[in-house]
């Protein structure tokens, strides 16, 4: 196993959407097929293992290193069962001196959980190693990526180093790093959701009381912010600090203040002070400021009102 790639734990899969996000770096057109490509394709659906395309812009998924190859495609347009041909390359570049070897073909179906069958489609990568039950992370290039059961390549092999992460999969390129927020369907695991690039993220997602909302950190050039389950930057990255008191207040320390900040939509919703402690019952913040040399003290709720 490579020593930049973590694996062995267990992936919290994320159950939170993003509409109309759907990442798979996979299928392509037959318009940006490569002259082999184009070769395999012909093979397929002159000798009838495949449907003849009507269309330049009817997409097919192929996998391929050296002379081993992967085809898939759905036996109709719309239809949920797909044909997966393994073959085997013989012969040149030029496409009449080929000679193509059915190794192998499976017939699967979009919407059936196909256990522990990314490894069928290891031998198409430099290396790999198993990230979960249903995800295979794979290397090409000396870069790691993720597949799901399907073949499909949810997480680009462009990254040194992957983990999980209580969001999905915790991914870094050079210095900075990012989340990919996945989902199961019942039937596979997609990528959803992704993060911007920080210096750092948080290995946890503290839970706020009672909403249950969970807000994890991030870093850049020395600031602090938070993302939501959603992957979405929800406290801005402006903060020399970020604390929890209590499990529902949030407070963010800059400028030598700390001040409230609403976890939902993050914004400030108290004044600035010098120092906050969370009251006894933690029910309320203790606050103290200096102003004009004296030494003011009070109390703040959740919603950063100053009370009796």
């Amino acid at each position: 196993m490579a020593s930049k790639i973590k694996l062995r734990y267990t992936l919290f899969i994320v159950l939170y959407l993003h509409p109309g996000f759907s990442f798979c770096q996979n299928s392509k057109p037959l318009t940006n097929f490569s002259a082999t490509e184009k070769c395999l394709y012909n093979f397929l659906s002159d000798n009838n293992y495949i449907p003849k395309s009507q269309s330049l812009n009817d997409s097919f998924y192929i996998l391929s290193k050296d002379s081993l190859f992967m085809f898939q495609c759905p036996l109709k347009k719309t239809d949920t069962t797909y044909i997966l041909i393994h073959l085997i390359k013989d012969g040149k570049e030029k496409c009449s001196t080929i000679k193509w070897k059915i190794d192998n073909i499976e017939y699967i179906i979009k919407g059936i959980t196909r256990y522990n069958s990314a490894s069928h489609y290891k031998k198409y990568f430099d290396s790999s190693d198993v990230f979960s039950s249903d995800l295979l992370a794979v290397k090409r290039n000396n870069k790691w990526g993720v597949i799901n059961s399907f073949g499909e390549i949810i997480v680009p092999i462009e990254f040194d180093e992957l983990k999980p992460h209580s969001l999905g999969i915790w991914a870094k390129k050079d210095v900075q790093v990012k989340i990919f927020g996945i989902r199961n369907t019942g039937s596979t695991i997609r990528t959803i959701a992704q993060s911007d690039y920080f210096d750092d993220i948080g290995i946890t997602s503290p839970k706020f009381k009672p909403s249950g909302l969970r807000l994890t950190g991030v870093k850049k050039n020395g600031r602090n912010g938070m993302v939501n389950a959603d992957l979405n930057l929800i406290v801005p990255i402006v903060y020399d600090k970020l604390n929890i008191l209590g499990q529902k207040f949030l407070l963010g320390s800059r400028l030598k203040k700390i001040v409230l900040i609403d976890p939902v939509n993050g914004k400030e919703i108290s004044s600035l002070y010098d120092k906050v402690a969370l009251s006894n019952d933690g029910t309320y913040l203790l606050t103290s400021i200096e102003i004009n040399g004296k030494i003011v003290q009070g109390k703040i709720d959740i919603n950063g009102k100053e009370v009796e």
